[in-house]
């Protein structure tokens, strides 16, 4: 399973969407096909919609009306919500698509840039004019 996907699985899990609601499996096939086709945010309608519902065998309607229910089920905790996605607010479809795509996107190159954790301890050097020991520094992005 790609990193993308886990990170989508995580972050609807984090948000209090349930699985067993259809709106869930439409909101990540939605974010599959925008790892395709980022565009089709700006066409939801004619683009985004239509392509779910034909994944699904369903309506660009009642896809729309799925995520909108799925949605509104995670908005109770809007602490959770301003963690995950920096915002405290209810969100359209769109936005939240929008918002969750360049989470996942930001948190996924952070996690790609972080260096391995170092196998050896730090190497000791000393100094030449006083015998004491001098500890180099090891560098750790968080």
């Amino acid at each position: 399973m790609k990193q993308f996907h886990i990170e989508v699985y995580n972050h609807l899990r984090e948000l209090g969407i349930r699985p067993h609601l259809k709106g869930y499996e439409f909101i990540k096939t939605a974010m599959n096909y925008l790892q395709e086709k980022p565009s089709a945010i700006y066409s939801m309608t004619k683009d985004l919609y239509t392509t779910v519902a034909k994944r699904h065998g369903t309506t660009a309607t009642r896809v729309e009306r799925g995520m909108r229910h799925a949605l509104e089920t995670c908005y109770s905790d809007f602490a959770v919500q301003k963690e995950v996605l920096g915002t405290n607010r209810e969100l359209c479809n769109s936005e939240f698509l929008a918002t969750l795509n360049e989470v996942i996107k930001i948190k996924m190159s952070i996690d790609t840039k972080k260096p391995s954790a170092p196998t050896e301890s730090p190497k000791k050097e000393t100094q030449d004019h006083c015998n004491t020991e001098v500890w180099t520094p090891v560098q750790i992005l968080r």
